[in-house]
């Protein structure tokens, strides 16, 4: 029925959860539409291009990537409407959803659309008139909590709850293989015993730095290379900002920058390693699929119970 899908509001900020979104998100709609053709809004083409490009996904299908999308969609396209988080007033105007829909209600009345991600919850009549409009006209709403699921339900018989998109990234690649012949080398010689470490802004305390030396106490620097895996490299809130710090601990420590690697070049890093201790969901989600001891640093619930899920032999 479909040909082409419009992924609009896709924003490549370097986040690494948002990037095993995006593989998820296209793998579900050729699964679920059979699309052959994806045209991704986002702020920087050419970065997001670089790293799509490690990512052969078979032949049929191709990926364009632009700064904006054209006002009536081509016939037979497919709208995705991603980051629908906005849709709550918990925010003011205009990050609660209205601006979208008045910058974009055009495409909405006059394309199929899906959505993707989560709502929140809604307490004034302008939230609850928005909600009819969108989620009751949506073809899908696809959720990734049960609160969402809860929500959009009220609203449409069409909303499908995901515990966790990336999850389902990571747990079916059979639509990921490499790129060109020079990258199914590693991503480098990696040392023979090594330890992968994330930490990130939320937990820049004095309790979590004894945490990490309690964890890693026994493991000597002489013996064991330590790399530190930020989940975020974007901007002023990013976890690389917090390698100085690391530094005073472990002074040996080197950064990764996951944005010049594929996933599967990814992946190959986690498996090699030791062990992993992380306090970002899907740091500590990639250390688990991995089967490599993972340790996590809670500091939301959520994290709590992904570890719950997993046997107590992987921890």
């Amino acid at each position: 029925m479909y040909t082409t899908a419009y992924i609009r509001w896709y924003y490549w900020y370097k986040n690494f959860w948002d990037e095993l979104l995006l593989l998820w998100v296209i793998s579900y709609l050729v699964k679920k539409y059979g699309l052959s053709c994806f045209v991704i809004q986002t702020p920087d083409p050419d970065r997001l291009d670089q790293w799509m490009n490690m990512h052969v996904l078979w032949d049929t299908i191709t990926i364009h990537t632009t700064n904006s999308f054209p006002l009536l969609l081509p016939k037979k396209s497919l709208l995705v409407l991603w980051w629908w988080e906005v849709l709550t007033d918990a925010r003011v105007f205009p990050y609660n959803g209205w601006s979208y829909f008045v910058k974009h209600g055009f495409q909405l009345f006059f394309s199929d659309y899906i959505i993707l991600w989560w709502v929140w919850t809604i307490k004034k009549r302008g939230t609850d008139f928005l909600y009819k409009i969108i989620l009751k006209h949506a073809i899908s709403v696809v959720m990734r909590d049960y609160s969402s699921y809860t929500i959009a339900s009220a609203y449409t018989k069409k909303a499908v709850h995901y515990h966790d998109f990336a999850f389902d990234a990571l747990a079916d690649e059979s639509y990921l293989s490499l790129g060109d012949s020079d990258q199914e080398a590693p991503i480098h010689i990696w040392e023979t015993d090594y330890i992968i470490i994330n930490v990130n802004v939320h937990i820049r305390n004095h309790q979590t730095i004894e945490k990490l030396k309690s964890h890693l106490s026994t493991y000597d620097e002489t013996r064991f290379a330590f790399y530190f895996f930020p989940a975020s490299v974007w901007n002023d809130d990013s976890d690389s900002l917090l390698l100085p710090s690391l530094k005073d601990i472990f002074s040996s420590i080197q950064m990764i920058d996951w944005t010049d690697f594929s996933l599967v070049q990814i992946e190959q890093f986690f498996q090699w390693s030791r062990l992993v201790i992380s306090a970002r969901l899907h740091v500590v989600l990639m250390g688990l699929h991995s089967w490599v001891p993972t340790i996590p640093l809670v500091y939301q619930e959520k994290v709590q119970r992904l570890m719950d899920e997993f046997p107590s032999s992987v921890q």
